[in-house]
């Protein structure tokens, strides 16, 4: 008796994200803990101030998903090079900061958190349709919109960085 195979493919893994230092507070990483997102700290694994060099080849052998505000990573170009070297994919999560208000802490942060969990379904979309290595612009929803996922927009990918050299 012959079976049939099932050509329904396996689910991919849940991604882990590295939350990269200018976004590490107990805010963020508490909304993201409360979604069910797995993910790794930056200061679990290196000293406040390491260079982002050394993390950067870590995301890679980890296969790390990094959520980061530093937009240096696009920029300066030895971390942009490390960055496309190691294999690493990067949602640069937008926005600017704002003053907190009197008695409010990493209200920014937070924003930036919330705006992230919204945007999941997207964002897990976004890693199955595009191989890597690439960084990607999270936008926030406009101020009349809150709660509404936010865009995802590629900013540079493999391809285009090595065309640029």
């Amino acid at each position: 008796m012959s079976r049939k195979r099932s050509s329904t493919k396996p689910a991919p893994p849940e991604p882990v994200f590295f939350v990269d230092a200018d976004l590490s507070d107990a805010h963020f990483h508490a909304i993201l803990s409360a979604a069910g997102v797995r993910f790794e700290r930056h200061d679990d694994h290196f000293a406040q101030g390491a260079d982002d060099l050394e993390w950067l080849v870590k995301a890679g052998e980890n296969d790390w998903v990094v959520l980061s505000h530093n937009k240096s990573l696009r920029y300066v170009s030895a971390q942009t090079e490390r960055l496309f070297e190691s294999s690493v994919r990067v949602f640069m999560l937008m926005g600017k900061a704002r003053p907190n208000p009197a008695g409010h802490r990493s209200i920014f942060t937070r924003e930036l958190a919330e705006n992230f969990v919204n945007t999941l379904p997207a964002v897990q979309r976004f890693l199955r349709r595009h191989p890597r290595t690439w960084i990607a612009k999270l936008y926030r929803p406009s101020d009349l919109s809150p709660g509404a996922p936010g865009e995802i927009k590629m900013w540079l990918t493999l391809q285009a960085w090595l065309k640029g050299r």
